[in-house]
């Protein structure tokens, strides 16, 4: 009989750790990217790298453990659906990078990411068929992801400054304001325009900045912070080897340590993956 009472007890104890166990288990965060290369612009000038950066870019983000969609050449409509679709995807604690390689113009009420059909001649125009990177980040941090990346390589001479009236500014975006969990990595700083190529004889397949960035991805432990300041670095020698200014810009409101690759122990490989939020 006491046997009995004692193994009922134990039971009922296994059962109340087993039920506290399943609740403090985390659910497993999802990594997603979204990466977005448009080169054949319909009316204003055409690029020659952006879809290069773009699958590179995706391919990386692949081995790190991504679930990539990769978009080239988007129309407006295009652009609104892949971002609507992110969104949707994801849910909160999710680790998330966004890509764009292509036009990006700065106009008063922020930075706008253009599609290959854009053929505004205004700003109003602009506002209404293109992409606001405010509209972003805004919908990144209502989805409550844990970290959230977002990469702009589209710091080239402004394309629409001779339709018509000037439209936005020569060249450059304006810092951005990153809600809470999020960074914000442009490919040149403010005024400065993102080289393509150090030289017209170059035959290398991506931008500076992409290449730059792909080659340093899969280290180990190495936080994206530390990386972005490494290719702050290379970029800025690289564009001064051809007397031109470009430094990568940061805007950082993220919280805890991420990493593309986690940090390397002892005798092992290292994982894709990996990153401690606060």
């Amino acid at each position: 009989m006491r046997f009995c009472v004692i193994h009922r007890q134990w039971l009922q104890w296994l059962g109340v750790c087993v039920s506290l166990c399943l609740f403090v288990l985390p659910v497993h965060a999802k990594r997603l990217a979204l990466v977005m290369g448009n080169d054949n612009y319909q009316h204003v000038a055409k690029l020659q790298k952006a879809g290069n950066d773009a699958v590179a870019m995706a391919t990386e983000l692949r081995a790190a453990g991504f679930e990539v969609v990769l978009h080239k050449d988007l129309t407006y409509r295009g652009m609104v659906r892949a971002m609507e679709s992110l969104y949707n995807s994801v849910t909160g604690g999710d680790q998330v990078v966004v890509f764009f390689a292509g036009h990006g113009v700065q106009l008063k009420n922020g930075s706008f990411l253009l599609p290959i059909d854009i053929e505004a001649t205004s700003e109003s125009e602009v506002e209404k068929t293109s992409y606001a990177l405010n509209d972003l980040m805004e919908q990144l941090g209502g989805a409550k992801a844990a970290f959230s990346l977002v990469m702009v390589d589209a710091c080239r001479d402004n394309p629409l400054k001779s339709r018509g009236r000037n439209v936005g500014g020569g060249r450059g975006l304006n810092p951005p304001d990153p809600p809470k969990g999020q960074m914000v990595v442009y490919s040149a700083s403010r005024g400065q325009q993102a080289l393509d190529r150090l030289s017209e004889q170059e035959t290398h397949p991506n931008s500076v900045f992409t290449r730059e960035f792909i080659a340093r991805m899969r280290k180990p432990g190495l936080r994206v912070e530390e990386l972005v300041r490494e290719i702050q670095d290379s970029v800025e020698s690289l564009a001064r080897s051809v007397s031109h200014e470009q430094r990568p810009a940061l805007y950082n409101e993220a919280r805890g340590n991420f990493y593309f690759f986690s940090p390397q122990t002892a005798g092992s490989q290292p994982a894709a993956g990996g990153a401690a939020m606060d």
